[in-house]
């Protein structure tokens, strides 16, 4: 017989999030634009944007690109930059 105890674990699993929940997209793309933001307006494309939002997102579903565009336009944190004169669009947090 084991009189050793049996204890929680330290750091309990970390939830699932379906992939399309808005509020995991939204959070998602948050983080990833305070990842990209290294000094004042500091602009970035859409691309580099969901891509920061994946690579914070270790072990976590990606969040789908066709998503993060629907949701795009209401997002309060970001800016697009009137005529960049670019092809992509740029965003900068507010």
């Amino acid at each position: 017989m084991s009189t050793e105890a049996t204890s929680p674990p330290v750091f309990p699993d970390a939830p699932v999030y379906d992939p399309h929940d808005l509020e995991f997209i939204v959070t998602s793309l948050e983080l990833g634009a305070l990842d990209l933001t290294d000094k004042p307006n500091r602009t970035f494309i859409f691309d580099e944007l969901l891509s920061a939002a994946n690579d914070i997102n270790r072990g976590a579903p990606l969040v789908d690109e066709k998503d993060a565009q629907i949701v795009l336009p209401f997002l309060k944190f970001l800016k697009r930059v009137p005529n960049s004169g670019r092809r992509e669009k740029l965003y900068v947090l507010k």
